[in-house]
């Protein structure tokens, strides 16, 4: 999830720990560990998940690293959602 609207770093960073106060019920959601990142020297911030295996991978793993996409993508969905609607924008 990577954070970046209007109004500048500041609004961003304001954003992301807005979202980082609720950094325990996120991860809950997704199921573990993710890693919170305000990008200082950037505009924006992001929320990811790190595992191993990528494009450099032998393309015999590729199945099993897209599942891992998806699955990952998907649970990060349902982490985050609740609380970005709740965002006072």
């Amino acid at each position: 999830c990577f954070i970046r609207i209007a109004g500048g770093k500041e609004r961003n960073l304001e954003i992301f720990n807005a979202m980082l106060a609720r950094r325990q019920e996120v991860e809950t959601v997704f199921g573990g560990p993710l890693d919170w990142d305000s990008l200082p020297e950037r505009k924006g911030c992001k929320i990811r998940s790190i595992f191993p295996g990528g494009w450099k991978s032998p393309e015999s793993e590729w199945p099993e690293l897209q599942e891992n996409l998806i699955d990952a993508l998907v649970r990060l969905e349902s982490a985050i959602k609740r609380p970005i609607q709740e965002l006072s924008l």
